[in-house]
Formats: structure tokens, sequence, C-alpha cells
């Protein structure tokens, strides 16, 4: 049973489910999502949305009704959901996309129709391979091959999902907005104004500086957020 599960009260302090509901919770599949940035699909519809009491009646739902995760159809309760994932319910014409409370908590934001097919990624890794494409390496266990070598670590590109096109292109660059991944400032988002090395400033909202890790920054627009972020 462990091995499908896991005990509820030392399982990720980002995710948001009630420790003392029930002893186990779903696992997630282990994979490039780490279980403090992702959380299992059955644990969306159980212990989030609500829409089923079980395992077994997350798994009907998955059996019965097309639940799309970044537009691919998923059918496996324990396939791993994370940050800036976008989880649609065609049948209940819902969508959401997952992002961070600045209390450190996976939460779901509902969509409107103009933003559910807009999926933002960032660039973790890069390589050559045949013919002299390259391949990128995103967030969200994703890859997508392009031409041009414009595109840089760090950066994020926003995609169609439904057409499978890259939409726009931010660089981690100054004057671009990002938005915080981890540390002491999570889910805070704001304008970069100076890049060093490791370590990056940018001005909030409020007008507040403040410093963090690069490896925290995920790239979400140029001068504003081409995606939708929680008011507070």
């Amino acid at each position: 049973m462990t091995k499908n599960h896991l005990k509820r009260i030392p399982s990720p302090k980002s995710w948001d489910i009630m420790k003392k509901e029930n002893k186990f919770i779903i696992r997630p599949f282990a994979g490039s999502t780490s279980f403090k940035k992702g959380f299992a699909l059955g644990t969306l519809l159980r212990d989030y949305l609500k829409y089923a009491k079980s395992a077994k009646e997350a798994k009907y739902i998955l059996n019965n009704k097309e639940v799309l995760v970044n537009k691919i159809k998923r059918k496996d309760i324990h396939d791993t959901i994370g940050l800036m994932d976008i989880v649609e319910i065609p049948s209940m014409n819902k969508s959401f996309r997952i992002l961070l409370t600045k209390k450190g908590k996976l939460e779901l934001l509902e969509l409107n129709e103009s933003e559910k097919n807009l999926g933002i990624f960032k660039i973790l890794n890069k390589k050559i391979i045949k013919k002299g494409k390259i391949q990128l390496n995103l967030s969200g266990s994703k890859n997508i091959l392009v031409k041009d070598k414009k595109y840089r670590l760090g950066d994020s590109i926003t995609l169609d999902l439904s057409a499978k096109k890259i939409k726009d292109h931010f660089k981690l660059e100054k004057s671009s907005m990002v938005y915080l991944t981890g540390g002491k400032h999570v889910a805070e988002s704001g304008i970069i104004d100076k890049i060093g090395n490791n370590q990056l400033i940018f001005k909030t909202k409020d007008g507040r500086s403040l410093e963090t890790s690069k490896n925290h920054a995920f790239v979400i627009g140029k001068e504003k957020s081409a995606i939708t972020l929680f008011e507070k």
C-alpha cells in the first residue's frame, strides 16, 4: 500500500491538503518534478477539487471523463502535475493553472477561455541534436525542437498548447518580469532591475526592491505578466 501512497502528516508542506483527514495520500510518480513542486493527479481530483471522495472514484473519473494536462489526456491517478501546469476538465468547462501562494502552497487558479491554451515554461537545458536542431528541455518535463540559437538557459517561452507552437520568448534580462518559485520571497513578482552571476534584484509593484537567486526566478513576461497570477 505504501508504494502507491504516502502518509499525509510527513507529506510536503507545499501540498495544500488536510493532514489529518485520512492516513494516506496518493503518491505521485517520481520524475523531473519534485514532490515539493508537484502532486498526483488523483490528489487534485480528491483533495483539491473534491470531485472524488476516494482514490477509486478518482480513477473512475480519469477513465470516464477527459482530464487534460497541458492538452495531453491523462488517465493515471499517480501522474505528477506541477507548478505552471494547466489542468483542463472539458466536460465541466473548467481549467486551472497551478501556482504558488506566498505561504509556499501549491494552489489552483481558475482560468478564463483565453488563457487555457497558454502554457509557460522555463528553459532548463538545451542541446544540439541531428541536423543542427536544438532541443530545449523545459520545466514540466516538456521538450521542444527549435532552429534559432537565441534561446538561453533561464529564459521562458509561452506555447499555444493546442497548436504546439511557440508564441513568445521572454529573456532573463533587465526589465523582464519574474515570478519567484522558491526562497523567502516565494510567489512574489516584479520587474528585474539588476542581474549578477547568481543573484538578481527586482522591484515589486508596490516599489520594494528584493534580491533572490536566479534559480528561483521564472520569467513570465516583458515588463508585465503574460499570465494571470493570484491577486494577493
